[in-house]
């Protein structure tokens, strides 16, 4: 990859206020109340948002509330490209983890986020819902993933990796995976090439 570094922004629908660049620390919320947590979750200083996510992770099903907010939050994370390194920030895969722990409870708004106009949003939804029930909702979650990989940023590398991570229940896959090694973008390619499923 080039060593080149490109500057990263934050993308999504979102007015100026939220998810803005502002890269000072600032303190999280202090309790576990998750009415509390839930408007930290999108705030604009990341450090809050990674703040947040975490305490609702400590809540378990007890979070599930935070679930709509959780899912805004993936938009939060998109980058242009993160140099000489796939296109998968942790924060979002965290996202996805918190989300799966949240519970069966949630699976109405992980559905709903499936429709989502934004990539990460429904990438995000789907590595969750099948997680939750991988029987329930292979056929639900799989055509999102696949869908994803023809996209032109680091969607279609977080498809890979949940793709990767679901393993052989992922394999009718395989044809678009390999079709995607010819991706535009080296990153995306990087990560395609190591979901191997």
């Amino acid at each position: 990859f080039s060593s080149r570094r490109r500057h990263t922004r934050l993308q999504g629908d979102w007015s100026s206020d939220v998810c803005s660049s502002d890269l000072r620390p600032q303190s999280g919320p202090s309790g576990a109340d998750v009415s509390v947590l839930i408007p930290q979750i999108t705030a604009a200083n990341p450090f809050a948002r990674v703040a947040a996510i975490g305490k609702v992770a400590e809540l378990g099903p007890k979070g599930a509330p935070a679930a709509s907010a959780l899912l805004d939050a993936l938009r939060c994370e998109q980058m242009d490209v993160l140099f000489e390194t796939p296109q998968v920030t942790g924060i979002r895969q965290t996202i996805a983890d918190v989300l799966t722990n949240l519970g069966p409870s949630i699976a109405p708004q992980l559905q709903k986020g499936l429709q989502s106009e934004n990539g990460l949003v429904r990438v995000g939804a789907a590595t969750a819902l099948y997680r939750i029930d991988p029987k329930q909702y292979r056929d639900r979650a799989l055509p999102v993933l696949m869908a994803a990989l023809k996209a032109d940023d680091e969607t279609a590398a977080d498809a890979a990796q949940a793709l990767e991570s679901i393993g052989a229940d992922a394999a009718p896959a395989l044809p678009e995976l390999l079709r995607q090694l010819a991706h535009d973008d080296p990153a995306v390619r990087c990560q395609i090439g190591r979901a191997h499923v």
